[in-house]
């Protein structure tokens, strides 16, 4: 199964931190992890595991930031997308 995780960033934080034990200790199900703002701590480390992670750089008010990220979701063709935080919450839903 594709689970595809949109969470607001990946600095050092309690909800990161689960996300990356999650990623870390799930060998059944593929994770892609998209980071709403820019990358951090959890994003070289997701990387380095080799987990897809993709950072939108956005701009709550930009539409062209938003649509960029349908697209993707389009394009990885999730069967699941877990969202975490507030604003992950918020774009994800």
């Amino acid at each position: 199964m594709k689970i595809v995780h949109i969470i607001t960033g990946l600095e050092d934080g309690g909800a990161e931190n689960i996300l990356y034990k999650i990623c870390q200790h799930d060998h059944i199900n593929c994770h892609v992890v998209i980071s709403i703002i820019s990358g951090g701590k959890y994003f070289s480390l997701l990387k380095n595991m080799g987990i897809q992670v993709y950072s939108m750089n956005m701009k709550f008010y930009s539409i062209i930031s938003f649509i960029n990220l349908i697209r993707l979701l389009i394009s990885l063709k999730p069967d699941v997308v877990q969202t975490w935080l507030v604003h992950g919450d918020f774009i994800g839903g």
